[in-house]
């Protein structure tokens, strides 16, 4: 429905081509969910959200007031963690082994 909606329909699109790109990318290389997963937790969870409030202020019903949440939801903040620092080679070999360092580096093992 929010993709026939003219004000919504940015959005929409933002967030459908955003599911199939994950879904692309676990297909290809399911290994990234072992060093992504809080980040896919948190992008499955935006994205539903977005989902969610942007079918609810297509419905019969709904107000402008439905339509400036969904809009400020999508377009406040990253729905999409995941996708950012898979983009930015957040989920490599080289990175995890970086991550590991920075919190290991301090630790005195007695």
């Amino acid at each position: 429905m929010a993709l026939n909606h003219a004000v919504l329909k940015e959005e929409a699109i933002r967030v459908q081509t955003s599911i199939d790109t994950i879904i692309d990318i676990i297909y290809n290389n399911p290994n990234v969910l072992d060093a992504g997963s809080r980040d896919f937790s948190f992008t499955l969870a935006r994205l539903f959200i977005a989902t969610t409030f942007l079918e609810s202020s297509c419905l019969v019903g709904s107000t402008d007031l439905d339509e400036i949440t969904a809009l400020r939801w999508c377009k406040s903040q990253d729905l999409t963690p995941f996708l950012t620092n898979y983009g930015l080679n957040y989920y490599n070999k080289q990175s995890i082994e970086s991550d590991y360092k920075l919190v290991m580096e301090s630790y005195n093992k007695y």
